[in-house]
């Protein structure tokens, strides 16, 4: 595993979409023509006192990057990832599951009599339908790419997700009461009214069911209400902006500072050319700073694709709510749907077998020989101590005879 683990990092440089040459291939270019054009000005278009005073800003600069700006750039950028990032994850743990809520649905709302069997399904069904479209109303209004498949709410319609009399009675509420547009949530007030129902028509045995089943919900509710939350409130834009601005402007000075060759022409007493530290090779091709440039800028550019991850495009870095609807319904349909004749018989089967059984036999063995011999030490306690009572018992016996 590890070995198939090792062999994918390395194959994976080789993919394109979603990579890191797709994300800076555009910068790196613009990048490489800044300087080739300062490096041919300064091998073919100056005079030896403009190429002196080149050198010495060249120098400068290097100094300055290498001594002064890498430790805070490093910084600046490593906390903007790791916050981006923190803010990434979470925003995928907050996308609602309805399995939980399901699995209660599924246990809680039933028909003991056997009477009404079509009726408790279609409960369950129902409410599971107003959770999905809870969510499917949520990630509407927060993803681009849920918005462009459902340009209007006619298309939840086409695919089952709500009523055109439901539909009605959205639009009616929001024109009415809710100029806000905040309405994603009705389809949970339906779920409710439906759940209380059930319990008044018996289908909920007991008010702790109907209880934990409300507390699952709300759970749900939240977990739409947060989603909603970071497409509301946006990662700062000046944050972005300052990182920018700094990995740009490192990187401009870059291609003026330790990215070119410089070549002196002043000759020691000896009359040897002197030569600058670190460019005692003429690469013609600055190699180890775009090597630099890449990890750099790649490392921003992961970051800026990451802040909104509910948006539509190519990358590995989006999430799918449109999939992550279409799992919820049919998952969600076949527990409290069709669950119900999948129930297998019982049936008793031996787990310790196998490759089980390989890997532990040792251990089985060994537990197995303890176990016998408590036992038997148990047995010869029990014994001993029976032996004694009725010896005690004997000669308490003879002593009482006259």
């Amino acid at each position: 595993f590890v070995q198939n683990r090792e062999y994918f990092m390395f194959t994976s440089l080789f993919v394109w979409r979603g990579s890191v040459w797709r994300a800076v291939l555009l910068e790196l270019l613009v990048w490489l023509l800044i300087y080739a054009a300062l490096s041919l000005t300064y091998r073919f278009a100056l005079d030896s006192d403009q190429r002196r005073n080149f050198e010495e800003v060249s120098l400068f600069v290097t100094y300055y990057l290498l001594n002064i700006v890498s430790l805070p750039l490093g910084l600046v950028l490593g906390f903007y990832v790791t916050t981006v990032f923190t803010r990434w994850w979470d925003m995928w743990k907050t996308v609602p599951w309805p399995d939980k809520v399901a699995l209660l649905i599924n246990s809680c709302v039933r028909d003991r009599s056997g009477d009404h069997l079509m009726r408790a399904e279609l409960y369950r069904y129902t409410m599971l339908r107003y959770l999905n479209l809870t969510f499917a109303l949520a990630a509407w209004g927060a993803s681009s790419k849920m918005k462009g498949i459902y340009p209007t709410l006619n298309g939840m319609v086409k695919d089952g997700l709500m009523t055109k009399e439901e539909l009605g009675l959205i639009k009616r509420f929001k024109e009415q009461e809710l100029h806000h547009q905040s309405w994603w949530w009705i389809p949970l007030v339906w779920c409710c009214n439906l759940i209380q129902e059930a319990r008044e028509n018996g289908y909920i045995q007991s008010e702790r069911m109907m209880v934990i089943v409300y507390q699952e919900i709300m759970q749900y509710r939240q977990s739409c209400a947060t989603l909603l939350d970071y497409d509301l409130v946006k990662f700062p834009v000046i944050y972005s902006q300052v990182v920018t601005f700094a990995v740009w402007s490192y990187f401009l000075m870059a291609s003026l500072g330790f990215a070119q060759y410089l070549q002196p022409e002043d000759v020691d007493s000896i009359g040897t050319i002197l030569v600058y530290e670190g460019n005692e090779i003429d690469l013609y091709f600055p190699y180890f700073s775009v090597c630099a440039f890449i990890v750099i800028v790649g490392w921003m550019k992961t970051a800026q694709k990451m802040l909104n991850p509910y948006g539509d495009g190519e990358d590995d870095v989006r999430f799918d709510l449109h999939w992550v609807l279409h799992r919820n319904v049919e998952v969600g349909t076949a527990m409290v749907v069709h669950s119900h004749v999948i129930n297998p018989t019982l049936e008793m089967t031996n787990p310790l077998t196998g490759s089980l059984a390989r890997t532990n036999t040792v251990k089985l063995k060994q537990h197995a020989t303890q176990l016998a011999n408590e036992k038997l030490k148990r047995r010869q306690r029990s014994h001993d101590s029976t032996y004694q009572t009725e010896l005690g018992d004997f000669i308490f016996a003879g002593s009482a005879t006259p």
